[in-house]
């Protein structure tokens, strides 16, 4: 362990003199082989250990015991000669230092690492757009215009130039003023598969075809999975052919827009056009690096658009918001290099976004700013290539990056291209893998990898994809430029090892495998044993081995995330990997765990999410390591309803107390299990807990429990049925509660609510308050996002003069007695979205509606008919009080009646 040590503290000292030279390089590769080496005898010795320690409980004790000490002997004497060996290879790299001065290398000083700001920051939006207002102008007027038939749009420029960014930003807007009845946005992989583009998009159309602001009616998520179940039938079945006349009879008589984003090919469009109608009102929109794509898609009926690099006053500007984002305003003394700098980058955003990334978290003084200088720009040739010397700015970006977050970093090329990766997963991969730790004791290593993703999106290395109502980041993405250059890098490392649908790309011994097409893992003679992490995004994979023999390559494994694979029965053979860390089943057809689950003790995180599972064994009380406990699923009903049971919990053990590292519990389910709530105060790291089933005699033990839990951000709560009532009274509640959610009758609005300063998101269902809460809850000074569902029976809600200050989402469903809103001056000024549904004696528009100058979304869902007509464009008498807002939308009754008859014939 001591040489480990040592050698991992060489591989931090070789990463801080990272430089061109290929001895250095060769050094270093083989140093780290030789900690990979060593890091696999000990894992393997300590997984013989386990599984001896284990016992099989055989008769023949006496016989047993010493059949396997001589088994002991040997393993012992054969792990004694690998340490051997790579002790003496160790003591060869180590020499071949001394002989050629690796030592001595020229390099950028470190000491300047990462020590930024906090948490905060990820709520900051990503660089404004600048440069964007004319192209997209253009685009817009050839997406509207009058042409009666399917017309191709390509948007070319080289990478990082910011197609992607502006094509999205035209889609949204056609999105958003409801000018298509159908849409799908869509990256095409290189190499490319026709049935597999065409089957993305018929998946998209379905997807994004109902009405504008429908997604959000499900506080669940539960919509995107009933539109997913509504598929055409026998969808994977068809061939090419029937796949395409499929979606062309779909898209008739329809005006659709469609985005392929970053097609390397011509042959692409002429291979699945015919899947198009040519006489619809069709708008493609395709964007490409190369010219003679562009050109080839357009050639008979479209336009092509070359997007110019920003000016150099545009670059200059997102430049000093990337680096100076308080004042825009550049010291005098760093003008000169800032602007030399800005040159480097030759006008592409995603290189001026990196180098002002690095630049921002560094010290803003002339010898800092010369060091990153000669670091990297040293070479600087105004005649080079421009995606040369963005790729440069980005490897040195990496460089740049503290060690630990380089493998953070380098395990983003795991994800297909532009994938979405979820924010919290990732912290957990990162957790599991051992590439986070803490150095202080009050600090949870949680929130350390949420430090090292901060740093990552500030230095533009990551870009955020999705964020809540609230502006929270949910999910991120790595730009294509960006990933070609972590997959090289990964390869260079072995880090990391692919399957694609063009085959294996194996490297010698890799330490983490993605899958992305079929894969035969038995055919694999070399390299599997030592794989630390297995990552399954084809479902084929499982078709072409049993998967016995597939787990049985891996043993070495601590992370294995088989989300959404075809798996009915939990493989047991996935109890053999001793070390894992994380699994994850997430939206698999399992519904039990075997009792041998007990054997995977160094388990921190089991996502079963979206599976049939709905009990654990008493064996799950052995996970001592448990961190993460996701186990629940929604039930598959249409986006707009709701249902009290909607959400499908798990019934645990008693003894659940035991698990004390636990931070995350979802959702417990208390019906046939009295007294188990007491143990929830052994609990106390807890930052988030969702519980269903609770009876009104155990809210008090629930609340004794919580105020022990000083940590909890998050915390949702229903009773076994809507008209049991929810008793809980807090005297002191979690200051840090950020979200919380109530399902059950309450006698009146709890004190303590109000007493949350750190609350953003609060939903109260089926509350039956007698009195208006906004009265309670506009002083808020955080809340973000407020729902009411059934909560009210009354038939006024007031908000007075500057309530609600940071309000940005208001839903207000399912109140059968309301009939007048009214909001005060300077009341909800930062409100964003506005959402009534199914409210029959709301007949105007808040009154103070028309001072709401952020507003842009006003939904209106199956409200009443006199409503509906003083919204109307033709004379609505509120129509003047709302034609501010970008986005209205109404959805009555009759849309319900067409939108269930679609939903039960399958055809959307």
């Amino acid at each position: 362990m001591d040489e480990m040590e040592s050698m991992v503290s060489c591989l931090r000292e070789a990463d801080q003199r990272e430089n061109d030279n290929d001895g250095v390089k060769t050094w270093v590769k083989q140093l780290r082989e030789a900690a990979y080496d060593t890091e696999d005898v000990v894992e393997e010795y300590l997984l013989h250990l386990k599984r001896r320690l284990e016992g099989k409980g055989r008769l023949l004790k006496f016989l047993h015991r010493n059949f396997q000490c001589a088994l002991h002997l040997g393993t012992r004497h054969r792990i004694a000669t690998q340490v051997k060996e790579i002790k003496l290879r160790v003591q060869n790299i180590a020499a071949r230092r001394e002989r050629y001065n690796f030592g001595e290398a020229d390099h950028h000083d470190s000491s300047n690492r990462y020590n930024g700001p906090p948490m905060a920051s990820l709520l900051i939006d990503e660089a404004e757009v600048v440069g964007i207002d004319e192209p997209k102008e253009k685009l817009v007027g050839w997406l509207t215009n009058d042409e009666q038939r399917r017309v191709v749009i390509s948007v070319v420029a080289m990478g990082g130039m910011g197609k992607t960014t502006l094509v999205k930003k035209v889609y949204d807007h056609a999105m958003g003023k409801k000018l298509f009845d159908c849409f799908a946005f869509i990256v095409v992989s290189n190499p490319y598969s026709i049935i597999g583009i065409i089957r993305k998009l018929i998946k998209k159309m379905h997807e994004d075809h109902l009405p504008p602001g429908l997604d959000e009616m499900d506080v669940y998520d539960l919509g995107r999975k009933q539109r997913k179940d509504q598929l055409p039938p026998g969808l994977d079945e068809m061939d090419v052919y029937d796949m395409g006349q499929s979606l062309k009879d779909y898209l008739q008589d329809k005006k659709y827009v469609v985005v392929l984003d970053d097609v390397w090919y011509s042959e692409v469009w002429d291979d699945i056009k015919f899947a198009f109608p040519v006489n619809s009102y069709g708008r493609i929109i395709i964007t490409t690096r190369e010219v003679s794509v562009a050109q080839s898609c357009t050639l008979k009926s479209g336009h092509l658009y070359e997007l110019q690099p920003l000016k150099d006053d545009e670059a200059w500007d997102l430049f000093s918001r990337t680096v100076f984002p308080s004042d825009r305003c550049c010291p005098k003394e760093l003008e000169e290099l800032s602007r030399n700098f800005v040159k480097f980058c030759q006008g592409l955003p995603l290189a001026i976004l990196a180098i002002g990334g690095m630049l921002a978290v560094k010290d803003k003084t002339m010898s800092e700013w010369e060091r990153v200088r000669r670091g990297g720009f040293g070479m600087y040739d105004e005649r080079e290539h421009t995606i040369v010397n963005m790729k440069r700015i980005i490897l040195l970006s990496y460089s740049d990056l503290p060690y630990n977050l380089k493998s953070c970093f380098l395990y983003l090329s795991l994800f297909p291209e532009d994938h979405k990766i979820k924010f919290m997963k990732l912290i957990r991969l990162w957790m599991a893998e051992g590439f986070v730790k803490s150095n202080q004791q009050n600090i949870m290593v949680e929130e350390v990898a949420k430090e090292y993703i901060n740093v990552l999106i500030k230095r533009s290395l990551i870009l955020i994809a999705d964020r809540n109502s609230y502006g929270e980041v949910i999910s991120c993405r790595v730009h294509d430029v960006v990933r070609e250059i972590i997959l090289s890098k990964a390869r260079e490392e072995n880090f990391t090892t692919f399957v694609s649908t063009d085959g294996v790309h194996m490297h010698n011994r890799p330490r983490h495998l993605s899958v992305h097409g079929s894969f035969d893992a038995t055919s694999q003679e070399r390299g599997l044993t030592h794989v630390r992490s297995l990552f399954m995004f084809d479902e084929t994979a499982f078709y072409t081995s049993s998967v016995h023999e597939f787990f049985s390559s891996f043993r070495l494994l601590k992370v294995l995330d088989l989300d959404g694979m075809p798996l009915e029965v939990f493989p047991p053979e996935i109890t053999e990997l001793l070390h894992l860390r994380y699994l994850s089943l997430r939206d698999t057809k399992i519904s039990e765990l075997p009792k041998s689950i007990k054997r995977l003790r160094n388990l921190e995180t089991l996502d079963l999410k979206g599976t049939m599972v709905r009990e654990l064994p008493v064996e799950i009380l052995e996970f001592r390591k448990l961190r993460h406990l996701l186990v629940y699923r929604y039930e598959d009903i249409p986006p707009y309803e709701t249902n009290f049971d909607s959400v499908e919990g798990v019934k645990l053990p008693m003894g659940i107390g035991k698990l004390l590292e636990l931070q995350k519990l979802s959702f417990l389910d208390l019906d046939g299990r009295p007294g188990q709530v007491k143990d929830l105060r052994k609990l106390t790291q807890l930052k988030r807990l969702g519980i269903i089933k609770l009876r009104t005699e155990d809210g008090r033990y629930l609340c004794d429990a919580i105020q022990n839990m000083e940590g909890l951000r998050s915390f949702h709560v229903s009773s076994r049925h809507e008209n049991e009532l929810l008793d809980l009274c807090l005297s002191q509640p979690p200051n840090l509660l950020e979200r919380v959610c109530l399902m059950g009758m309450l006698e009146s609005l709890p004190s303590w609510i109000t007493m949350l300063q750190n609350l953003v998101r609060l939903c109260l269902r089926y509350s039956k308050l007698k009195d208006d809460p906004f009265e309670s809850l506009q002083n808020l000074p955080n809340l973000a996002e407020l729902e009411l569902f059934r909560a009210y029976d009354g038939n006024e809600l007031r908000c007075g003069e500057g309530g609600f200050k940071k309000l940005k989402v208001l839903k207000i469903i399912n109140l059968k007695e309301l009939k007048v809103v009214e909001i005060g001056e300077g009341a909800m000024c930062g409100l964003q979205k506005l959402r009534f549904q199914e409210c029959p004696q709301l007949e105007k528009v808040p009154l103070g509606i028309e001072y709401i100058a952020n507003l842009k979304e006003l939904a209106l869902y199956f409200m009443s008919e006199e409503l509906y007509s003083r919204v109307r464009k033709d004379g609505g008498e509120d129509h003047p009080r709302i034609q501010h807002i970008q986005i209205i939308t109404t959805f009555d009754k009759y849309d319900r009646e067409i939108l269930n008859t679609i939903l039960r014939n399958g055809l959307l």
